[in-house]
């Protein structure tokens, strides 16, 4: 999505000719024209749109019929009825599966609208442990939240920011098939403020650790491959970072930083008193804050 046109290019492919024409006084490239690569994205955005809107229609009309088949088929006699339900059902996944990646691609080529407003990020969290909760309880995950009650306001797109932490536990509990730890921690640091989502899963390679980034790149069996780059971008459009460790065996953590906007951004408070962390009547668990023990020491 971010090349241009050969008359604009830089790389190596037409060094020869752009140097030729420099040493015999020939014309030098021209600049873009103010405005072309908006005008340009704009563009190809409407590609993009028209593109998924011409594929979105019959694969809609696909998914309406194998329902229907499906329906047809929900209560199978024989062995090949039962065949055909599940070769039904499979076609379902596919189609559907199809029409997220349509709808990743229209996203990733026009861009989402973001609408950011003051926010408690620790209230997000928690919005989505609770909409995770069951999910998380049956595949025998336990979640321990750690979440720091003095943070302040973050300008945030509330539902955006929501998916790319629902992509992170989800990848977590993929990550943990047998069960295990999901830890969720917030604190500031400076003029930012960092959330840290760590399990205990199955880890990942350095060649996969590197690809994760990548748009439809996946190693899971039916994963799309979108999750952590729409994470990623999601993050760039707060003005936030997002960066992982991971080691196969062990586990993975993602760690996300948001800058503190100046209309919230108040000096830290001392560590010494820091305030209660508030108690969330859910079934994952929040870790209180730890009171720091005082400086002063009994003279010996």
């Amino acid at each position: 999505m971010k090349s241009k046109p050969p008359i604009y290019r830089s790389d190596a492919s037409d060094g020869m000719e752009r140097r030729r024409l420099l040493e015999t006084g020939g014309p030098r490239p021209s600049p873009p024209p103010p405005g072309y690569r908006g005008t340009r994205l704009a563009f190809l955005g409407a590609i993009a749109g028209g593109f998924a809107h011409e594929i979105k229609n019959p694969l809609s009309t696909m998914a309406i019929n194998l329902a229907l088949i499906r329906e047809d088929w929900q209560n199978p006699q024989t062995a090949k009825e039962q065949r055909l339900l599940r070769k039904t059902e499979l076609l379902e996944r596919e189609v559907k599966r199809l029409e997220e990646i349509v709808q990743t691609f229209l996203s990733f080529a026009r861009g989402d609208h973001f609408r950011f407003e003051l926010l408690d990020l620790n209230d997000i969290i928690r919005e989505v442990l609770e909409f995770t909760d069951a999910e998380n309880q049956n595949s025998r995950v336990r979640v321990l939240a750690d979440l720091r009650s003095d943070l302040p306001q973050l300008s945030l797109d509330r539902n955006h920011l929501k998916q790319a932490i629902l992509n992170l536990i989800s990848n977590a509990r993929q990550a943990m098939p047998n069960g295990g730890e999901l830890l969720i921690r917030t604190w500031r640091e400076g003029d930012s403020i960092t959330l840290e989502i760590t399990d205990t899963g199955v880890g990942m390679s350095p060649e996969v650790r590197e690809r994760c980034w990548e748009l439809f790149f996946s190693t899971r069996k039916g994963g799309t491959g979108y999750g952590l780059p729409l994470t990623k971008r999601i993050l760039e459009e707060h003005g936030g970072s997002i960066g992982v460790w991971s080691e196969a065996g062990r586990g993975t953590r993602f760690t996300l930083r948001f800058p503190i906007p100046e209309s919230t951004r108040e000096p830290e408070p001392e560590p010494e008193t820091p305030p209660p962390a508030a108690v969330v009547e859910t079934t994952f668990t929040e870790v209180p804050e730890k009171k720091s023990k005082s400086k002063k020491k009994h003279a010996q």
